[in-house]
């Protein structure tokens, strides 16, 4: 009977740690991986160093009008965009971002969206988490 108690304890150890990971991801955790859109309509691009997360790499970016971020919802095998005060992220590498749909943002967080207003009402340290996804580019105004 001695094993059942430890066994429990030990179970509810794991839910704790497992709670505690989910609650440090909040709404903008995740894992990123850059990865460069397939779609036939994108417009001429130009090549700068736009990696927040390795100083003197360079990828490409581009501008994108509201209609052509739309096209960048993370659905139908389409990467996962998101614009926040004029700059476009990648969020296609976070599980979070799964479909296109931030999973655990109540505050309607859509790829392929302008979500500045959106993350004003969001945990004050979700845009510090945005800032280490990839820039693919900037939004126009």
């Amino acid at each position: 009977m001695e094993k059942k108690p430890r066994t429990i304890a030990f179970i509810a150890l794991l839910v704790a740690v497992a709670l505690l990971a989910t609650m440090a991801a909040g709404c903008g955790g995740g894992t990123t991986v850059t990865t460069e859109p397939t779609t036939p309509t994108m417009p001429t691009k130009s090549t700068t160093p736009t990696s927040p997360t390795a100083p003197g790499t360079t990828q490409t970016r581009k501008t994108f009008t509201v209609a052509e971020l739309a096209q960048y919802n993370g659905q139908n095998g389409q990467p996962a965009y998101v614009a926040v005060d004029g700059v476009v992220y990648d969020v296609s590498g976070s599980a979070l971002w799964a479909g296109g749909v931030h999973s655990r943002c109540p505050e309607g967080a859509t790829a392929g969206r302008d979500l500045s207003e959106v993350i004003k009402d969001a945990p004050p340290d979700m845009l510090e988490m945005l800032k280490t996804f990839p820039v693919v580019g900037t939004l126009a105004q």
